[in-house]
């Protein structure tokens, strides 16, 4: 009977610690399972955050990697998008559609402002001691991605506001997989890549004077390029818009290059970037600047550019140099003049309220008072120098308001002597993307 009772007893003990572990067990699977779910559920959240998240539809509006397509407008457009699709990775959706809207008010002391519906580029005014104001609804912009397939992809930027220029900004095919290969293509109607003109296309309204004389403007053409680990050339063929009169065969396919070259590296907090460009010719590459009394016996105008970028904590630094490579006739007739230009740009980032960046540049110009150079948007002179200061904030997702003065110095009808007449304008800017 005792004997019995033992083993019931080991039986009843060894039952029960079974039960204990089973149901240790089965709280330790549970629990696994818990983590597991919200591991993938972070794990999509994250996807998310960096656009590689799953679309709901073929067409998107937004964001693609960690970016908006509208953001990316002149300097390297076509490899930002695609880095942007390379962030996205397969789930970059069939379609996105960007755009960008902005209003600006101006006010201008013996200067003028824009014209048309665009407030364009103010100059020096006719009359001494006039001033002028204006609004404007500046830019009304779609960009357009078509995502084909990995490798295939089209882009498009259309101008809903525009008055003297050409309604397509951009327009190109864009042929690469930066996952896959560092190597991209692009044909179409898109900005020679020449240089870095600029710290930011958002922070400050007006154009430094490198950027003003010196960038080339959208043309059809045709560029390749390499991007890995920071560094990224390209060479880009292309038609200027106005037929040029200093080359030999003025109605080629192509009647220019460009190219450019530039790494970004980090040293310990401080990141920089430094770069270079060239342009073969830079007659008739610049809708701002008309370069007069080059005939084939001189032959083309080359253009090289430098610039080094450096950001450490909430502050951006940034110098361009830009040059002629081969001397302009002069106005007077007789000898040549260089055309020189630099823009020195600083930018302060810091939270009031909302995210705001304050920021100061200023350019300079040599040369242009006795070349035979002008001013498109000015019946005066070229612009000698230019002080810019500007505030702006994002007061919502996407959105920015801005202030910007600026302090002009354009030479006179009389260039050649050097006579120097001043103005001032004050810009008030509100832009939204999406």
């Amino acid at each position: 009977m005792k004997v019995k009772m033992i083993v019931t007893a080991i039986a009843v003990a060894g039952l029960t610690a079974t039960s204990v572990n089973a149901a240790d067990n089965g709280k330790l699977q549970l629990q696994i399972n818990q983590l597991r779910a919200q591991q993938a559920q972070l794990q999509q959240q994250v996807a998310n955050l960096q656009g590689q998240g799953q679309t709901t539809s073929a067409v998107h509006v937004g964001s693609i990697g960690d970016s908006l397509i509208s953001a990316n407008e002149y300097n390297n457009r076509g490899l930002d998008l695609l880095k942007s699709l390379a962030k996205a990775g397969s789930n970059a959706p069939l379609l996105t559609i960007g755009g960008t809207l902005e209003a600006d008010g101006q006010y201008s002391h013996q200067g003028s402002v824009g014209s048309g519906a665009t407030s364009g580029s103010p100059a020096k005014a006719q009359y001494t001691n006039s001033s002028a104001s204006g609004f404007y609804l500046d830019t009304a912009r779609i960009d357009v991605l078509a995502h084909v397939n990995d490798w295939i992809n089209g882009e498009m930027s259309y101008d809903l506001n525009h008055v003297n220029n050409s309604a397509l900004n951009t327009g190109s095919l864009l042929i690469g997989n930066l996952n896959q290969l560092p190597v991209y293509g692009q044909i179409g109607k898109l900005y020679p890549d020449a240089g870095l003109f600029g710290l930011s296309d958002n922070d400050i309204y007006s154009d430094n004077l490198v950027k003003n004389y010196f960038r080339p403007d959208a043309a059809d053409g045709a560029s390749v390029g390499f991007y890995k680990a920071g560094l990224h050339t390209s060479l880009t063929a292309f038609k200027t818009n106005t037929t040029p009169d200093n080359i030999n065969n003025p109605n080629q396919a192509t009647s220019n290059w460009s190219a450019q070259a530039d790494y970004t590296f980090n040293t310990g907090q401080i990141r920089t970037t430094v770069g270079a460009g060239y342009v073969s010719n830079m007659v008739n590459t610049n809708s701002n600047l008309t370069i007069s009394g080059v005939d084939q016996n001189t032959g083309r105008i080359p253009m090289a550019s430098i610039n080094a970028k450096v950001s450490f904590g909430p502050f951006d630094i940034l110098g361009i140099y830009g040059q002629s490579l081969e001397s302009v006739n002069n106005r007077t007739g007789s000898g040549t003049t260089e055309l020189k230009a630099f823009d020195i740009e600083t930018a302060y980032h810091l939270q009031v309220i909302k995210p705001t960046t304050v920021m100061l540049g200023y350019s300079r110009t040599y040369g242009f008072d006795t070349a035979n150079v002008t001013d498109t948007n000015s019946a005066a002179g070229p612009k000698r120098g230019q002080w810019l200061l500007s505030v702006n904030s994002e007061v919502f997702k996407n959105t920015t308001v801005g202030l910007e003065y600026a302090h002009v110095g354009q030479f006179t009808n009389a260039a050649v002597s050097g006579d120097i007449s001043h103005y001032d304008v004050l810009t008030a800017d509100m832009t939204v993307k999406f």
